[in-house]
């Protein structure tokens, strides 16, 4: 190898510039609020901190660590108890360089006897250290104080399979009510609802349970079903009993009839086969005129517009010679023509307001009934499930008449939370930590001369991939903004440093994910001041939702870009094109689960999984080479271990790869596997 060309490693610049930073958020001194990008050792920063809290004095019990999977939280209370654990044998020597690069030298001094016994301190804490996941937290908060928050004491936490037994009897509930009612309300609004489709119905109340704390919110705020309903029509600016059939009543009532049987004179005189097409048609429409104004104005829709909804072409209508002979085709048909406006800017925004007016009517209907029967049969079993933890946990701390003296009691056993992939925690997460943490900011709780009380947030909004579960990166600006202002304003020090640092990824792949985002930045950057600050405020914009009132929007945010640790390995991002659709084949879904031989072999689906299968055969025959990790001399050709393939969800997409993989004789794994041994729970069986 030439001298010219670097081996495979670590920059130690980049390394060195890393590590400060990573001890800097550590320190355990000041509040720290990080944004971090991928791979730049968020984890390790968090446990890091809590051994400088165990270090300085701090009580293990009085260490609050939330996360947002239980995985996380499981990988972060396996790797602190291994570096506990390491230090209780390790020789003084190292054991004095552990300490020395953990705050880079400045507690190299500390009394090695007292680190050596937090492995013990931390494992003889009452109930252990509280490194769990916010729904967790909630719930032992509940568990303390069920009459509070309204709940029976002993009550239960149902899982996905018990509360899928539940949502089916909810659901039967509700047809059996539907059924013993014929002609009310909610059996006309699971008749309209079936129009849509057979599944229609289940899948609206399915989607209003998954919604139903924000959907009883609602309900609250507008005082009945029926207001609530009148509140949705008039968003839409239309009459609440508004439906289609109604709407298009009323635009052939608007439709200029005199001018329609001036064109069809017009047509008539035409020659063409067009022009005899658009005659036949716009006779058609007249004719059921006479009968219905809703038939007359499907008809004539049907003749004005295309299969794709869009107004049709003048030459669709007629030819250029009949056009310039009778101006009344121009006026209504032309480019510019009055229908074309009327039809696009008026009858359509119309129909389409008024049907989802009569549908989001029926949708109400059906998902409160739900709600109501999934309630009924909570409370009767005496359970709550994930959903009601952290909003009865927001409510017990912010909403309730007794939250002064819960908050009272809790402040007494907590001085210092620490908040992992904070880019995942949803607006009433938040509520719940704010909440646990006023005090850290506030009065006496601001302590300047006593043992800190400090919050630790880490995480990236580029990767805030669980927004379904109500995650908004808006609102880990806004902490970060929030967090900053409490600090300042109690005399008591913060730090943001940058984590962005890849330890993980090539500079191409960096640099893919850097320029995925800079279109944003610069379209940010390029504004006006005007522009600048309107963008702004729709992406940043704080907002209390408990008034729906605007905040001050943030300041001015850059996606900090990634710089990479690794150097010498090259690496590579192709973007493939999208692979069109086969005439006359609906939309592939990634949930599709049908047997793989029942679909067209043509399905873009399958044409993806065929192209990812071909690729990486061709990446093991042609024999690309690969970085052995630890020996950056030996480049050895890639083997099937090599390669991992990641998909959105576990779908027919899934499922259609590992077959075509077999298929081109790739060895592959198919779904993950899991070690037994080096799970959390099967070593605490071994423990035991």
């Amino acid at each position: 190898m030439s001298a010219g060309v670097k081996l495979p490693g670590f920059d130690p610049i980049v390394v060195e510039a890393a590590s400060q930073a990573q001890r800097d958020a550590a320190d355990p001194a000041r509040s720290v609020f990080v944004e971090a990008n991928a791979g730049s050792g968020k984890t390790r920063v968090l446990v890091d901190r809590v051994a400088r809290l165990l270090l300085g004095g701090a009580a293990p019990e009085r260490i609050l660590c939330v996360t947002f999977t239980k995985a996380a939280a499981g990988e972060m209370q396996t790797r602190l108890f291994r570096k506990l654990g390491a230090w209780s044998v390790m020789p003084d020597d190292q054991l004095r360089a552990e300490m020395a690069a953990l705050s880079g030298g400045a507690e190299a001094t500390h009394d090695l006897a007292a680190a050596r016994q937090l492995f013990a301190r931390a494992l003889e804490t009452p109930g252990g250290l509280k490194i769990q996941t916010l729904h967790a937290f909630c719930e032992s908060l509940l568990r303390r104080f069920p009459l509070e928050a309204g709940l029976p004491p002993g009550f239960e936490v149902q899982d996905d399979a018990v509360k899928g037994l539940i949502t089916g009897e909810a659901l039967q509930a509700v047809w059996g009510e539907a059924a013993r009612a014929p002609n009310g309300p909610l059996a006309d609004s699971i008749a309209q609802a079936l129009e849509a489709g057979s599944d229609k119905p289940a899948e609206i109340a399915a989607f209003a349970l998954s919604r139903r704390h924000e959907l009883r919110a609602c309900l609250d705020a507008a005082g009945s079903l029926d207001a609530l309903m009148n509140r949705a029509s008039a968003a839409l600016k239309v009459a609440p009993d508004a439906d289609e059939a109604s709407a298009l009543e009323e635009a052939w009532d608007d439709t200029p009839v005199d001018d329609l049987e001036a064109a069809l004179s017009a047509f008539q005189a035409g020659t063409s086969k067009t022009e005899t097409k658009s005659a036949a048609a716009l006779a058609g429409v007249l004719e059921a005129a006479t009968h219905s104004g809703e038939a007359a104005i499907k008809e004539y829709l049907d003749f004005v517009l295309t299969k794709s909804g869009t107004f049709k072409k003048p030459g669709s209508f007629y030819g250029k010679a009949l056009g310039e002979r009778y101006r009344i085709l121009a006026t209504l048909y032309g480019d510019d023509g009055n229908e074309h406006h009327r039809i696009m800017d008026e009858v359509l925004p119309a129909i389409a307001a008024a049907s989802a007016n009569a549908a989001t009517r029926a949708a109400l209907q059906i998902g409160f009934a739900a709600i109501e029967a999934y309630e009924v049969r909570l409370t009767r079993l005496r359970r709550v499930d994930f959903a009601d933890l952290v909003v009865r946990a927001r409510a017990l701390l912010t909403d309730s008449e007794l939250s002064a003296w819960v908050l009272y009691k809790l402040d007494e056993g907590l001085d210092h939370v620490l908040v992992d992939e904070a880019q995942d925690t949803a607006p009433d997460q938040w509520a719940v930590i704010n909440a646990l943490t006023e005090e850290f900011f506030s009065g006496s709780g601001a302590r300047t001369d006593g043992p800190l009380r400090t919050v630790f947030c880490v995480g990236d909004e580029k990767q805030s991939i669980y927004s379904f579960q109500k995650a908004d990166p808006r609102q880990f600006l806004a902490q970060r903004a929030r967090l900053e202002a409490e600090t300042h304003g109690a005399g008591l020090a913060f730090a943001s440093p940058a984590l962005d640092a890849s330890f993980r990824s090539a500079p191409e792949v960096l640099r893919a994910v850097d320029d995925a985002f800079s279109a944003e930045q610069a379209a940010l950057e390029a504004a006006e001041p005007d522009d600048a600050g309107a963008v702004l405020e729709r992406k940043f914009l704080m907002s209390d939702p408990e008034t729906e009132t605007a905040r001050d929007p943030l300041p001015f945010h850059r996606y900090p870009p990634h710089r990479a640790a690794r150097q010498g390995m090259p690496g590579c991002v192709e973007i493939w094109p999208a692979i069109p659709r086969p005439e006359g084949l609906e939309a592939d879904t990634l949930e599709d689960l049908s047997p793989v031989d029942a679909r067209e072999e043509s399905s873009e689906r399958n044409q993806l999984a065929q192209a990812v299968a071909d690729e990486i055969a061709a990446i093991i025959a042609r024999g690309d080479g690969v970085w052995e990790e630890g020996r950056p001399w030996r480049l050895r050709p890639a083997g099937p271990g090599d390669i991992l393939v990641l998909v959105r969800r576990r779908g027919g997409l899934f499922e259609e790869i590992i077959r075509r993989l077999k298929l081109n004789g790739v060895p592959v794994a198919g779904a993950d596997r899991m070690t037994l041994p080096d799970q959390l729970v099967v070593e605490d069986l071994l423990s035991l």
